[in-house]
């Protein structure tokens, strides 16, 4: 009994001497610590409540403009619209990326559109896919996908 204990205090010991703990790699840099995202940080500090209501408008008069687009001019078919829809979107998120503080006004209001056009579009895509008979049960699962595959992607 007493071999047991003298070795367990000689590994607490060990392990908790500073210079018997093997140092652990830096953790990655974050995004967030770079001065280019402080810089935007300051810039748009307050300003949360405008980025909301550009992001929530465009979103409305996204669901309508491409909506509208998809009905008028059947060609290309609903799908052809919907991967337009989606350039633009990674469009406007590349865009955003680049970092430059004078075009996040516009690139948010462009992500909204974009983002009203998916909207607009999946329940008459998912219509024409697999047809009407089960569209209530196949939209319910369309629109758990993000919110699942956001959880999947952070569960890592």
């Amino acid at each position: 009994m007493h071999v047991v204990a003298a070795a367990l205090m000689r590994v607490y010991a060990a392990c908790t001497r500073p210079h018997a703990v093997t140092r652990r790699p830096p953790p990655p840099r974050s995004p967030f610590s770079s001065p280019a995202f402080h810089h935007i940080a300051s810039y748009i500090e307050g300003d949360e409540a405008v980025f909301v209501t550009i992001l929530s408008v465009s979103n409305c008069f996204g669901r309508l403009f491409w909506g509208t687009m998809s009905d008028r001019f059947p060609r290309p078919t609903r799908a052809g619209w919907w991967t337009l829809v989606s350039l633009s979107l990674a469009g406007s998120m590349f865009v955003t990326s680049i970092g430059n503080v004078s075009l996040l006004y516009l690139c948010c209001a462009w992500a909204g559109m974009s983002y009203g056009g998916y909207w607009a579009l999946v329940a008459p895509l998912l219509a024409d896919v697999w047809g009407t008979q089960w569209i209530a049960a196949i939209y319910t699962l369309a629109s758990l996908c993000p919110a699942l595959s956001s959880y999947v992607s952070c569960a890592h």
